[in-house]
């Protein structure tokens, strides 16, 4: 088990494992890119090397990070972050290609150049847009970040209770945790479980079955 850098997940959870796919859901708003930023800093912190995919702009995700206490910009120029960013028109040339296959190839190249110990994709919505229902995207996104070996964190903008997506299917059976931002009848955020694939094993973990869901203090607001 290794910490995940995020507090609440730590609290509940106690860490996260190594090597494994953990999704974090929550809508326009509600702290994913925040999430993802101190993930990637946590094994930064530790020494690892990151590797990012985002919408984001380089001016916005220096901002956020700044706003949170993460050196990101160092961790550019020493080569330990890598930080890659969707395309405007990235789900058209997507869904044009007819095959995810490119897409896949290219990512696999630049990722696997830079060994990363953790990769954040936020958000991995467009990775699936290749014009179809079917579940492939999602398949070969898995092989990509297991053939990586490092522990992944994806964010998706939808609840996945909420509605069925063949697409995604993979992707929820093969993660090790998903978890949910929510907001209570005040406004406040909540960190909420989804699924969980093991037990809380660090000591001074909080038992989740009994404690679902964990108040998280307002942050800085996602970029989007």
């Amino acid at each position: 088990m290794i910490r995940s850098g995020i507090v609440p997940i730590d609290e509940i959870c106690g860490g996260i494992q190594p090597r494994s796919i953990y999704l974090l859901t929550g809508g326009a708003g509600a702290g994913k890119t925040t999430y993802a930023l101190q993930f990637a800093n946590h094994g930064l912190r530790c020494g690892e090397r990151v590797a990012m995919l985002t919408h984001a702009s380089r001016e916005e995700l220096f901002a956020l990070s700044g706003r949170l206490g993460i050196e990101l910009p160092g961790a550019l120029r020493e080569q330990r972050a890598l930080v890659l960013r969707y395309r405007a028109d990235f789900p058209r040339r997507l869904a044009r290609a007819g095959s995810v296959d490119r897409m896949f190839d290219d990512l696999r190249s630049l990722i696997g150049d830079h060994r990363p110990r953790r990769i954040v994709i936020d958000t991995f919505g467009p990775l699936l847009e290749d014009g179809s229902a079917s579940p492939v995207a999602a398949l070969g996104l898995i092989e990509l970040l297991t053939a990586s070996r490092a522990t992944a964190l994806l964010s998706y903008p939808m609840d996945l209770q909420a509605s069925y997506d063949r697409r995604l299917e993979p992707l929820v059976q093969a993660a090790a945790g998903i978890f949910r931002i929510a907001r209570d009848e005040r406004g406040a955020r909540r960190l909420e479980v989804v699924a969980l694939r093991y037990a809380p094993a660090l000591p001074g973990a909080i038992d989740y079955a009994a404690l679902p869901n964990v108040a998280v203090p307002d942050e800085p607001l996602e970029i989007r």
